[in-house]
């Protein structure tokens, strides 16, 4: 099968989910998930077989039966999975084409993939869970809306930010602040919050849940 008869296979059976719909990873549902989606910087696991549209195999944790994790949308696999993986719900199994720009690009990979080459993978989402900030783990984060730029805030750093807050279904806190990093507890912020925002960017939407008492904070670092 060349690029082109690929192409047409899956454009009539499946969706393209990259976000500039170039059918730069194209996606069949071979069986539906359940639930929703995981958000960037989760934790995910997966089960993958990776081919060559001649149908060679060139990689499968399947037959090593050992699942690979990996933190969804940050940049640590290829385009196409972080791209693929976040179209996904939990349980789902798809194959996704992907073409050389989303996977191993002009060069391939030695003794595996031929140079400015597509390949096919089918994937399965296990599970995935959010982002552990802390060591014990008592902040966790689910990032909405990816920010923009690569600085955080440090400590003494001012920011500005909109905060909701629920413990269970009661909201218990609702506001725009400005407070300096390291010193949130002057205007309220919870200690999570404020330890939080070291990891934040500009324009980033996330979810932290606090321990112990299992409340969850909406942050919106404006600046």
């Amino acid at each position: 099968m060349d690029d082109k008869s690929a192409t047409d296979v899956f454009a009539a059976n499946g969706i393209d989910v990259t976000p500039t719909k170039d059918q730069g990873v194209m996606k069949v549902v071979r069986r539906q998930g359940h639930g929703d989606r995981p958000m960037i910087g989760d934790k995910v696991t997966v089960h993958y077989t990776g081919k060559l549209l001649t149908g060679k195999k060139f990689d499968c944790s399947w037959e090593r039966k050992e699942p690979f994790c990996f933190n969804v949308g940050k940049g640590q696999v290829l385009k196409a999975w972080d791209i693929g993986v976040l179209s996904m719900l939990r349980g789902e199994v798809c194959t996704l084409l992907c073409k050389p720009d989303y996977a191993y690009g002009p060069p391939g990979n030695p003794d595996k993939i031929p140079p400015n080459s597509s390949v096919l993978f089918e994937m399965e989402l296990l599970n995935f869970e959010g982002e552990i900030l802390t060591a014990d783990g008592g902040i966790v984060r689910r990032i909405k809306v990816k920010g923009e730029g690569y600085s955080n805030p440090n400590d003494g750093a001012s920011v500005d930010v909109h905060l909701e807050g629920r413990c269970g279904d009661r909201l218990f806190d609702c506001r725009d602040v400005s407070f300096i990093v390291g010193q949130g507890e002057d205007k309220g912020i919870p200690l999570g919050v404020d330890r939080a925002m070291d990891k934040m960017q500009s324009g980033e939407c996330c979810l932290l849940y606090l321990n112990p008492n299992s409340s969850r904070v909406t942050a919106w670092l404006l600046l």
